[in-house]
């Protein structure tokens, strides 16, 4: 019986050695961070209209040529205030993007919000108590042609500088920095049934999280859990304005100006490793800014912001922090030698019936060695992944 699969599976592999093809670049995934500050307010109103002129995917009227906007993928926004008017922006802006929005409210009526784009498929969405008035949303989903789920969590941390405000901060650094670490160290459950069932995939957090370059030290508990001393696996990347990243010396920060930086977009290693020519996780500067930027929509003279210069000053003290994440596709390599081929082939018969994490014949990350991975490779076969 062995033997007859055997040949099944060879002859298979044959059929799809002749007629595959060469497999495309990774995935580009745009994420935008942003504190709109005190609410998006009404449709046409000029905070409205200044956002809406940078975070957008629409091709505005009246736009100079050659302008865009950023043609974000997912948006991660902070104080927003009425659903109403985001609903409003959000059609007008980035149409049929989902609206996923923390239930809590602060004593400001302030709430996070992550607009998702429509053909992104969202699996889950959980708020987290991270201490204080703010809730952390997490928000996994599923990017076509990814080779695993992508999970985004998004925090406002307390602000000020006071010896409470400050305490209050490192807490929601803290309890966010346990919450991820166990999401990546255990997987997900996804389903509701107590049971961590997927693999963590892909991981990223955004927020407003309130600290100058992390200058006072609260944020500590992001990078290292406070529980267990063992790093979290998110990676403190501080990407530079558009200004910093033309001129030379040490790296300009101004997402609320002068010089500083209060919103921050965090990743692991997994999606950092791929900007780091070294592959030894050890960035330059330059290296980083290809990751991302921080948008002052002056510094390029309004090109990203559809001819607008000062779109980034009229509609909030914060700059919005851009990251180009770099997502696998979904490609049946089993030993990393960019080519799908017969040593794939048998990782994945050895494998095959086996659960756990990080299996490298799981090819859809669902903790599970099975039939849809085996086809994968078989589809694969003689194909490159680069």
């Amino acid at each position: 019986m062995l033997a007859r699969l055997t040949r099944v599976i060879l002859a298979s592999a044959l059929v799809a050695w002749f007629g595959a093809s060469g497999l495309a670049q990774p995935l580009r995934v745009r994420l935008v961070e942003l504190n709109v500050r005190l609410g998006i307010d009404p449709p046409g109103s000029t905070p409205a209209v200044a956002t809406g002129k940078f975070l957008t995917n629409q091709a505005l009227p009246g736009a100079p040529a050659g302008t865009s906007g950023l043609k974000p993928d997912v948006v991660c926004l902070h104080e927003m205030t009425n659903d109403s008017d985001n609903l409003a922006f959000r059609d007008q802006y980035l149409p049929g993007y989902q609206y996923i929005r923390v239930n809590q409210v602060d004593a400001g009526g302030n709430f996070a919000v992550m607009l998702v784009r429509p053909d992104y498929q969202v699996l889950n969405r959980q708020e987290r108590y991270i201490g204080g008035p703010r809730n952390m949303l997490r928000v996994t989903m599923r990017v076509p042609g990814a080779d695993r789920l992508l999970t985004v969590y998004t925090a406002h941390f307390k602000a000020f500088g006071d010896a409470s405000s400050t305490s209050q901060r490192r807490t929601n650094a803290n309890s966010s920095g346990i919450f991820i670490s166990e999401d990546i160290a255990l997987g997900l459950d996804l389903d509701g049934d107590g049971v961590r069932e997927t693999p963590m995939g892909y991981v990223l957090l955004c927020g407003d999280l309130n600290s100058s370059n992390n200058g006072d030290g609260s944020l500590n508990g992001l990078f290292t859990n406070a529980s267990t001393g063992q790093p979290t696996g998110l990676l403190n990347l501080p990407v530079e304005s558009l200004l910093g990243r033309i001129l030379s010396g040490d790296p300009i920060i101004t997402t609320f100006p002068p010089a500083s930086r209060l919103d921050y977009v965090c990743t692991t290693s997994a999606l950092a490793a791929r900007f780091s020519a070294a592959g030894n996780l050890i960035f330059t500067q330059d290296e980083i800014n290809n990751m991302g930027f921080v948008y002052y929509s002056g510094d390029d003279s309004g090109v990203m912001s559809s001819g607008e210069t000062s779109a980034t000053t009229n509609a909030s003290d914060h700059r919005p922090v851009v990251f180009d994440l770099l997502l696998g596709r979904t490609c049946p390599d089993t030993n990393g030698d960019n080519v799908v081929n017969f040593a794939d082939l048998n990782a994945v018969l050895n494998q095959f019936g086996t659960r756990g994490w990080n299996l490298s014949g799981d090819f859809n990350g669902d903790g599970n060695v099975n039939f849809a991975d085996l086809n994968q490779v078989l589809t694969g076969i003689g194909t490159s992944c680069s």
